[in-house]
């Protein structure tokens, strides 16, 4: 029986660009509790605390939200490999991606007065971490939140096609279909794309086009693995990451 799963985020954009399990790429989110007024918060945006961390490997903290902030400014340097950094929230408060060059992120901070961070790294990689708290709010831009809604309409429909010719639920022929449509999808949204993102859509539609319709050829294609990997960060960056919804689960 199939059933659906959606996958987020960058770890997901990367499995998506080999057209593998994007389930086994999904990364644990920490839950964060219920709000809470804090008795030690101050309302003085001058005097509210930094978060400042760093280490080797894993690591997570409970921190004190101020009373009166909304975000949190933050910035992010890791040494080796891929991470992801929870805010212990909601999914779009999260951002992954690949270590190398500082991070700077400016994030919301919704309906919790206490926040789990987390930073999800390999055994031997080291990170560091600072983070202000502002009043200022957060909120995606709407443009690309359409845009990437549409994206990841269409590369679920491709992946599910994969994942149904793997499993003998899809010919050959539904299959190319598939990458047809995509492409044709593709190209229309990169004509109307906001900001950056036209860009990575513009190179997925040329990585569906007729050289990559059969299976092997899309999975080897360094043009939409980078396509899908820049996209992915552009829109998780907006607050509004890929969701891969997976028909057959994992």
């Amino acid at each position: 029986m199939q059933r659906s799963k959606a996958v987020s985020g960058l770890l997901a954009a990367v499995c998506i660009a080999s057209l593998a399990s994007v389930v086994g790429c999904s990364t644990a989110e920490p839950q964060g509790g219920p709000a809470e007024p804090s008795g030690t918060a101050s309302t003085d945006a001058e005097n509210w605390p930094r978060v400042e961390a760093a280490g080797t490997g894993p690591w997570s903290e409970m921190i004190p939200v101020p009373n009166g902030a909304n975000s949190i400014e933050i910035d992010f340097v890791c040494t080796g490999g891929i991470f992801s950094l929870a805010m212990g929230g909601q999914m779009q408060e999260d951002r992954s991606g690949s270590c190398g060059g500082t991070r700077s992120y400016h994030l919301p901070l919704l309906d919790s007065r206490k926040r789990l961070v987390s930073v999800f790294v390999a055994d031997d990689a080291a990170f560091a971490l600072t983070g202000s708290f502002s009043a200022s709010v957060v909120e995606p831009d709407p443009a690309i939140t359409s845009d990437c809604d549409d994206l990841s309409s269409i590369e679920s429909s491709l992946f599910n096609a994969r994942s149904g010719l793997d499993a003998g639920d899809v010919s050959l022929d539904e299959w190319t279909a598939s990458v047809e449509q995509a492409h044709t999808d593709l190209a229309a949204l990169s004509q109307t794309a906001s900001g950056l993102l036209a860009m990575p859509v513009a190179q997925l539609s040329t990585a569906t086009d007729g050289r990559y319709t059969t299976r092997e050829a899309l999975d080897a294609s360094s043009e939409f693995r980078i396509g899908s990997t820049l996209a992915s960060q552009i829109c998780e960056d907006n607050g509004t990451p890929l969701t891969i919804l997976d028909e057959y689960g994992g």
